[in-house]
């Protein structure tokens, strides 16, 4: 995990993405990945590759920028285009030579979008609540852009948190991964149908305003602490900051799973009505075991957000995915889209907050993605150096 400390974290968030903009360093990133070419023929493949990603990289630097100098009216448009932009950018890095562009033009089923649109809201009902986000969703399509680039993204995920390590003679602190979770295949995705509520549910930067305009999220601010004696992991900490009820408490630790015989190992340490506490799991060293615990996001202020859902995707694909169907809306049904907007109802509100948040945070989980690894970006130097 690489920390980046800076007064100006867009700024940095481009400055890295643009070194893409120069063919020599994506080459070697390319060959990092999948190895030299074995023949000349292969060495003009990823030049070729690399000039794409040039221009894609560029490309979406504009989109991004115009995102943040128009207002919500069109900014959707600038925004989705700019996720594409990097999309691809990432198919041509992470993929093999059939995800450069030119080779998937030779396929007609990739000439879309990859995901097939749906609003049943008109602009009266727009106009009011959040029955625009309720009545619009995306379906995922088996070909086209998207699977094309869900095919490159891992089929495994990293989780977080903070570890603790004792050596013999001293001790260290780092945040690094504690533990893995597996997403969907892409086949596994081909068909299913995403509401704008629902992805708005599972964003962790909007946990607080979904909570104040009433819309119902069973999630909880979570911290991860392990401690590891060498190389055994001795004991698991999770700290529950904020359940708003018991329902919520408990169908959060409803997550901790754990086979039967080992059900002791996981202990509650909290009053039986209390909103917050530790659950903690201690491992006996002969153990060789597997558990599961709640699925979490982190938000932009690097807090870890737990859910009582179990999520089968990466944020950046749910960002993605929501990018779409915002940019359809203010395209295609602009009394629809401006209906809303200009009510100033709640959901305009998520919407400006979710837009806002896609162009700050898009770019950061490409450039995780692009680096295979986690990529925070901060005002201010880790907390426990401090």
């Amino acid at each position: 995990m690489r920390w980046i400390v800076t007064d100006n974290i867009y700024n940095e968030t481009w400055r890295q993405l643009l070194e893409f903009s120069n063919a020599e360093l994506t080459i070697d990133k390319i060959k990092l990945r999948h190895g030299s070419g074995k023949s000349k023929s292969d060495e003009a493949n990823y030049l070729k590759q690399a000039t794409q990603a040039r221009v894609c990289v560029m490309q979406a630097k504009e989109y991004f920028d115009a995102a943040r100098a128009s207002t919500l009216f069109t900014r959707p448009n600038h925004v989705y285009y700019g996720a594409v932009a990097l999309a691809s950018l990432m198919m041509l890095v992470l993929g093999d030579g059939r995800k450069s562009l030119d080779y998937l033009r030779q396929d007609k089923k990739n000439n879309n979008h990859g995901l097939d649109f749906t609003t049943g809201c008109n602009a009266k009902m727009a106009s009011s609540g959040t029955h625009l986000l309720e009545n619009t969703h995306a379906e995922i399509l088996k070909f086209g852009h998207f699977s094309n680039w869900y095919d490159v993204l891992p089929s495994v995920g990293k989780t977080y948190g903070m570890k603790r390590t004792n050596g013999k003679r001293n001790s260290s602190v780092e945040y690094s991964p504690v533990g893995t979770f597996n997403v969907c295949s892409s086949a596994e995705l081909h068909g299913k149908k995403k509401k704008i509520i629902d992805l708005l549910r599972h964003m962790p930067d909007l946990t607080i305003d979904l909570d104040r305009f009433g819309i119902e999220v069973y999630c909880s601010r979570i911290n991860l602490d392990t401690i590891a004696d060498g190389d055994f992991m001795g004991r698991f900490s999770w700290r529950i900051h904020n359940c708003k009820s018991l329902d919520e408490r408990d169908s959060i630790l409803d997550k901790f799973r754990i086979a039967p015989k080992y059900a002791n190992s996981f202990s509650w340490l909290g009053e039986d009505d209390a909103k917050v506490g530790i659950i903690e799991l201690t491992l006996e060293r002969e153990l060789d075991f597997h558990f599961s615990w709640p699925s979490s996001r982190d938000n932009l202020n690097h807090e870890s957000i737990a859910y009582a859902d179990t999520l089968y995707t990466f944020e950046i694909v749910d960002l993605y995915i929501l990018a779409y169907q915002l940019s359809m809306l203010s395209r295609y049904f602009p009394d629809i889209w401006v209906g809303c907007i200009e009510s100033h109802c709640r959901a305009a509100k998520l919407i400006d907050l979710a837009v806002d948040t896609i162009v700050k945070k898009f770019p950061i989980l490409a450039l995780s993605m692009l680096a295979s690894d986690e990529i925070i970006i901060s005002t201010h130097r880790q907390p426990w150096l401090m």
